[in-house]
């Protein structure tokens, strides 16, 4: 039987001008990614990273710490989508940072404010009906993800491993589509994983694709249970 371990990017610059760029303590959570995988005997035939920043850092991290000699295949099918644009599709007035963050603060429970604003903003984008708003509609984005997936497993040989750097939408819609879920699914399944966290995906000619793990950051938990972040 041969998977795909699904590896959230660790922390990023939340809050900062550059969001797209790791944390110390992101930079920290990959590289015990990196050692912890490597202390369980993980040697994976494929490594690929979407190609954005904060994946980037991470695979780099992660495989320097695991001491893994393998070409990383970078891959944009693997990108996040676009949460700023999402946003202002919804809410044309938060193209301004400034005006956002007025309006959450006025609520008293701005974090709070946010989730339930980026909840519906992210519901109008997968309903598909106001596709020309948005430069990726939901549709493009899970098909891109899909392909990617398939990309993965048609390369693998029986018992191969490849590690896939990526981000929470990709990862939870990889598992999402593989359980046969909906957008509801993969809407929940994405508020609780953790930076750095592995999903597996296991698959064979008798059982095809199998989601056999989600959110695991034991590895953080054995160093220190306060490394977990969801941002």
């Amino acid at each position: 039987m041969s998977r795909i371990l699904l590896v959230r990017h660790g922390q990023a610059s939340w809050g900062k001008k550059d969001y797209d760029h790791l944390s110390p303590l992101g930079e920290r959570q990959a590289a015990i990614l990196g050692t912890s995988l490597a202390a369980r005997g993980i040697k994976p035939k494929v490594v690929v990273s979407g190609g954005l920043e904060r994946q980037q850092q991470t695979v780099a991290r992660m495989t320097h710490a695991a001491g893994w000699d393998v070409e990383v295949d970078t891959d944009p099918r693997w990108n996040e989508y676009d949460h700023q644009a999402i946003i202002t599709a919804h809410k044309p007035a938060y193209r301004s940072m400034t005006v956002m963050k007025a309006d959450l603060v006025r609520t008293f429970r701005p974090y709070r404010a946010f989730m339930v604003m980026f909840e519906k903003a992210m519901i109008r984008w997968a309903e598909g009906e106001h596709d020309e708003d948005y430069p990726e509609t939901f549709s493009a984005f899970t098909g891109r993800v899909e392909a990617a997936l398939a990309h993965v497993l048609e390369g693998l040989g029986p018992d191969d491993t490849a590690v896939v750097t990526t981000s929470a939408g990709p990862v939870c819609w990889a598992l999402t589509s593989t359980l046969g879920g909906d957008p509801v699914m993969w809407g929940r399944l994405q508020y609780p994983i953790v930076n750095s966290s592995v999903s597996t995906i296991t698959t064979s000619a008798r059982t095809g694709a199998l989601v056999a793990g989600y959110n695991d950051h034991s590895h953080l938990d054995v160093v220190d249970p306060k490394l977990a972040t969801t941002r």
